[in-house]
């Protein structure tokens, strides 16, 4: 591997360590940086590790368990970006469940840790909105 593998390497490494982490509901408050910018659909953007907390908090209790499909995670790394995209399924309180639900999100990595955290996804996991378009088939 040439040096810029190797630190694709690396940053795919972290980026597969936070994923496994927070759906094991292990701390990743090691893995963000101080200066952390992210974002979360209907949460919007947020800074700093307090801000990441209420998202935290406020995700652990819409779901019961959570399931990322870590091992067919497919990833694209290009200068200090991190690119995951995947599904996770699991279980949403009153023992609804949804699998398979499809995500995007971009990491920046800096120093071996997460100074950026952007998700891109429906929020509506389980489907129970009724859909905002009917697309005909």
């Amino acid at each position: 591997m040439d040096e810029y593998q190797d630190e694709y390497h690396d940053m795919i490494a972290v980026a597969k360590a936070y994923f496994q982490s927070f759906a094991t509901a292990g701390d990743v408050e090691d893995q963000l940086s101080p200066e952390l910018e992210f974002y979360f659909p209907r949460f919007g953007t947020g800074q700093g590790a307090d801000a990441y907390t209420q998202l935290a908090r406020g995700l652990s209790n819409y779901w019961d368990q959570v399931d990322y499909d870590i091992d067919n995670f497919s990833y694209l790394a290009a200068g200090a970006n991190v690119v995951v995209e995947g599904t996770v399924s699991g279980r949403l309180p009153g023992d609804i469940t949804f699998r398979g639900h499809r995500f995007c999100a971009v990491l920046e990595i800096r120093n071996s840790l997460i100074t950026r955290l952007y998700f891109y996804t429906d929020p509506d996991m389980a489907a129970q909105q009724p859909p905002p378009v009917v697309w005909e088939r």
